[in-house]
């Protein structure tokens, strides 16, 4: 590829214009209109350049930052909750065997005249 043309695209100058300004500034690729390309968001940069932008400016490290942080979040939350869930199943498994344990007893004395040979088969 020779030549590309993103003319009448529209600019989103934030972190995600980031990684294409780089690659356009850098490429050996001919990208018709790139000296007029303009920003159409954010606000304050409204009718810049494009290939005039700092890229330090954006702070995307910042954003970057939140991410990580909103994920580190995500995974804690999720990981409590999965070891309150396993804590809940278990008890509620231990309620049940013991409460079937009793059943099981209270059968075993009622239908059998030795409580031994019920021990056995549980």
């Amino acid at each position: 590829m020779d030549t590309l043309d993103l003319r009448g695209t529209e600019w989103s100058c934030d972190c995600s214009v980031a990684e294409v300004k780089k690659w356009m500034d850098t490429t050996e690729v001919q990208v018709v209109g790139y000296d007029k390309f303009t920003c159409s968001d954010p606000q304050n940069k409204r009718g810049s350049l494009v290939k005039d932008l700092n890229i330090d400016e954006l702070n995307c490290s910042q954003t970057l930052m939140e991410k990580t942080i909103i994920l580190i979040i995500i995974g804690c939350t999720s990981f409590v909750i999965l070891v309150v869930a396993a804590i809940i199943f278990w008890q509620h498994r231990w309620r049940l065997k013991k409460k079937l344990k009793k059943q099981h007893y209270r059968y075993c004395t009622t239908a059998f005249s030795k409580l031994v040979i019920c021990n056995l088969i549980w």
